[in-house]
């Protein structure tokens, strides 16, 4: 059990640090589009990132679910499946808030980088 929770947490922050630098680059398109009026960046930005969280999550729960030999059900499979999937997500807009929160980039990284480690 305890494997888990330290293989999702250091999926979760990596996933988090890896989207930021990307983020920051698209802050500028943020700006522009907030003030154009036509729609929210940021959950056009969270929408962009749920098919490659999907793949990932679907990958790792067909490898630590065989791995760990929990039983082969679909409805407990789905089950993880689901919580892995919202578990990278959260990481993943945390990750995205953490970069477009301040203003300027290199104080959200830093911000981002230092809360995880609380």
């Amino acid at each position: 059990m305890g494997s888990m929770c330290v293989a999702i947490l250091f999926i979760g922050i990596q996933d988090a640090a890896f989207v930021q630098p990307v983020m920051s680059v698209e802050r500028t398109v943020f700006y522009r589009e907030r003030a154009a009026g036509m729609y929210s960046a940021m959950p056009n930005a969270i929408i962009i990132e749920i098919p490659y969280i999907f793949v990932k999550a679907f990958v790792y729960v067909i490898i630590v679910y065989a791995m760990i030999g929990f039983e082969w059900t679909i409805a407990k499979f789905f089950w993880y499946l689901f919580f892995m999937f919202f578990t990278l997500l959260y990481f993943a807009s945390y990750g995205i808030q953490f970069c477009w929160m301040p203003l300027h980039k290199p104080i959200g990284l830093n911000l981002g980088l230092r809360s995880w480690y609380l």
